[in-house]
């Protein structure tokens, strides 16, 4: 009987070990993914810029693109 609850006992100690590895484990990659969330959210602010630059360059592009172009003809006859 006794030799059967040290088994049990061991048992449950060498399963309460792989949890706290896991345990272990999931803080260690819970940790890693929290760092890279936070370089990217660092690029963020950059990467809106560039995004909002590109915008503005498009805008005044096709805004430039629609002005009316004055006749050669035109003006020098005036």
């Amino acid at each position: 009987m006794q030799s059967a609850v040290a088994a049990c006992c061991k048992a449950c100690m060498v399963m309460w070990a792989q949890s706290e590895n896991v345990k272990v484990i999931a803080v260690q990659i819970r940790s890693q993914v929290a760092l890279e969330f936070i370089e990217d959210l660092k690029e963020v602010s950059e990467e809106n810029s560039v995004l909002l630059r590109e915008s503005l360059v498009a805008s005044l592009s096709l805004s430039f693109d629609t002005l009316p172009v004055a006749d050669k003809d035109s003006s020098t006859s005036a």
